[in-house]
């Protein structure tokens, strides 16, 4: 991911494309008003949901996924800002949902500076390093280590190396309760560093849809600890064309289709998205020309490549090509 289009989307939206910038405008009002809603019901014994669900239906390549990991950083920060001042203990935290764990993992490595990034995969939580603490080792090779699974020694729990074995078959809520205490338990018998001495509480959860409709089943519990969650749910469409929506035909249109019916404030990213799939549901103004690698056009109207263009070809046309 280049570092130029993180500094660009993380400082202001004058240097992204023109819907690019639509969507950034359009999210903030999302976080904003979902801190606004949280302050207005601070002094509630259950703060209400908050029901705001939108679409970005924006063609392949055109950066839905990019903006909705980085562009949501800053846009996040200045609605925990609203509640600070508002001296209100909670945090909106992003849930970014993707079929492919490679994506989640390539996007959860690369979050900018100030991002507190975890991941959830098959039901187990794992920090990545922005988000967890810090021990001073004394080694003048390494004078500092980063302690992932809340485990000094690095032992094997049975299946994976380095996993606290305290966390093993605890409920996606337990670990969150397991991590946030982490620092208490220790005490003083590691030296730690000050500023990085327990697991951050996280801006942004990138999960499978599994996960993510786990963890949406503690949304209620969460919100109880000061968490509330943002859904970024990324080919939540696409998926289903692969089968009947069950556990054993086709287990990511299952979970995705259980995670649409817990989840209350986000979106829904797809370039497969159709007004007709979810009526209810504003759809953001957005490229919508390509829905396959053979439509991908660039920012000025051009086609990727010569070849994309066969698709506009008469038939007549095309068989000329065809024996040229």
């Amino acid at each position: 991911m280049s570092p130029q289009l993180v500094k660009q989307i993380s400082s202001s939206t004058n240097s992204v494309r023109p819907e690019q910038q639509i969507w950034l405008e359009q999210m903030r009002e999302t976080y904003d008003g979902f801190a606004e809603h949280i302050i207005a019901h601070a002094d509630d014994d259950i703060v209400p949901a908050f029901n705001n669900i939108k679409a970005l239906a924006a063609q392949m390549g055109a950066g839905k996924t990019t903006v909705a990991a980085i562009g949501t950083g800053p846009i996040q920060k200045h609605a925990n800002d609203l509640l600070r001042r508002s001296k209100v203990d909670a945090s909106i935290v992003t849930a970014i949902v993707e079929p492919s764990l490679k994506v989640s993992a390539n996007f959860a490595g690369r979050m900018p500076i100030g991002a507190h990034t975890w991941l959830i995969v098959n039901g187990r939580i794992v920090t990545m390093r922005d988000a967890s603490p810090v021990e001073l080792t004394g080694w003048k090779r390494r004078p500092e280590r980063f302690i992932t699974d809340g485990d000094f020694k690095y032992s094997h729990d049975g299946s994976t190396k380095g996993r606290n074995k305290a966390l093993r078959d605890l409920s996606i809520l337990d670990q969150i309760d397991w991590f946030f205490a982490w620092g208490e338990k220790i005490g003083s018998s590691k030296k730690m560093k000050p500023s990085r001495a327990g697991y951050a509480m996280p801006t942004h959860i990138f999960c499978d849809p599994k996960s993510a409709a786990m963890l949406f089943d503690y949304k209620h519990e969460l919100r109880n600890r000061g968490i509330f969650l943002v859904g970024m749910i990324d080919e939540i469409v696409a998926c289903a064309d692969c089968g009947e929506a069950t556990p054993k035909e086709n287990p990511l249109a299952y979970w995705y289709s259980k995670l649409a019916t817990k989840v209350e404030t986000g979106w829904y990213l797809s370039a497969s998205y159709s007004r007709t799939n979810f009526e209810h549901i504003e759809v953001i103004p957005s490229v919508e020309d390509a829905v396959s690698f053979t439509q991908l056009q660039l920012h000025s109207g051009e086609y990727v490549t010569p070849l994309n263009g066969i698709a506009h070809l008469t038939q007549e046309d095309q068989m000329a090509a065809h024996f040229l």
